[in-house]
């Protein structure tokens, strides 16, 4: 079982966070896309001032199930798509 996923409330309903420590970046937080999926609307614009100030402190979305992954399986596959999106933006 997973102990370090704590919870952010949201609109009232709670998502889970989680501090990993990725090689490149340090600590970062993530979350759901459950969470992303309420934080912006279908064009992909904030639903409010509240979820921009969410999303501000999120580095990264992943799969629900991903978020409770083994520490050192989860920084395996943040580290690959962080390093898929950072080769993509050049």
């Amino acid at each position: 079982m997973i102990n370090d996923v704590d919870i952010i409330s949201y609109s009232e309903v709670e998502y889970p966070v989680r501090q990993v420590n990725i090689r490149i970046y340090g600590d970062i937080l993530i979350s759901t896309t459950l969470l992303n999926d309420a934080l912006v609307n279908s064009s992909g614009a904030y639903v409010t001032e509240d979820a921009v100030r969410v999303d501000e402190a999120i580095c990264y979305f992943v799969q629900p199930n991903e978020i409770y992954l083994e520490e050192s399986e989860l920084r395996n596959l943040l580290e690959h798509e962080l390093d898929v999106e950072s080769e993509i933006a050049l």
